[in-house]
């Protein structure tokens, strides 16, 4: 069964989540776990959709996730808010004011 999910996981999201879950399991890495893009893409948007049920599984040991630093530096600046935003109010307001001085 593991070499039919290894062989699985290029393509296959569940796939790569639990072998993920497996390597991250079994070995310790001095620099912290090893991620999958897709996984990672999908743990940016569980994260992003209910913060607080990422954060509940995440501490409560059930799955091992990669923790909020790990998401926001694939993220970029991004504070992970949800909704609008104080930085996408500035955003705005600074490109309409480029656009009425130009």
């Amino acid at each position: 069964m593991l070499k039919q999910i290894k062989a699985d996981s290029t393509e296959d999201p569940w796939s790569a989540f639990m072998l993920d879950q497996i390597n991250n399991k079994m070995k310790k890495h001095k620099n912290g776990n090893r991620w999958n893009q897709e996984v990672i893409r999908h743990c940016i948007i569980w994260q992003a959709r209910s913060p607080g049920s990422y954060k509940f599984i995440r501490k409560s040991g059930m799955l091992n996730l990669p923790c909020e630093k790990t998401l926001r530096s694939y993220l970029g600046s991004s504070s992970m808010d949800v909704g609008i935003t104080d930085g996408c109010i500035t955003c705005k307001i600074d490109r309409t004011w480029k656009w009425m001085w130009r």
